[in-house]
């Protein structure tokens, strides 16, 4: 019951912030790959629902230098003003946590794994754009209906 009430949360908040920009959107995603990535680099047995706590540990120092890589885009991303450079931020920056996530791993993470895991972060930064397309263009027809009665 907890899932589809988070999925049903997070969507709402992507939606809203769609609204607002894509870019804060993709912006708000790019550490989900990330941590994906560490949550299957840290199981032992390539099974997603078991972790064990002291492995958690062993990756602690590596887990921190990623989310401060991306602490560091998003300094970056604010104190941007062209558009292009903060897209170029983004992909840079999801492309160089996902590459460290798998070159701390020390192999746990192979080439198919890490390969979807660039397929997500592609998926999670376009899917904003394209939805914030479809999202102006339902509201813009609503605004013409509501215009011509």
């Amino acid at each position: 019951m907890a899932f589809p009430l988070a999925l049903w949360f997070l969507l709402s908040i992507v939606i809203q912030t769609i609204k607002k920009d894509w870019l804060d959107t993709t912006l708000m995603l790019l550490p989900a790959p990330v941590i994906v990535g560490w949550l299957v680099a840290v199981e032992p047995m390539g099974g997603f629902p078991e972790y064990d706590v002291s492995r958690l540990h062993d990756f602690a120092h590596w887990i921190g230098l990623s989310f401060l890589a991306l602490a560091l885009a998003v300094a970056m991303f604010i104190r941007l003003r062209q558009r292009g450079l903060k897209v170029a931020v983004l992909l840079i920056a999801g492309l160089v946590t996902l590459v460290m996530v798998a070159a701390f791993t020390g192999g746990k993470l192979s080439l198919v794994p890490f390969m979807l895991l660039i397929l997500l972060m592609v998926g999670l930064f376009l899917a904003p754009a394209l939805l914030e397309r479809r999202i102006r263009r339902v509201a813009s027809s609503r605004w013409l209906s509501r215009r011509s009665k």
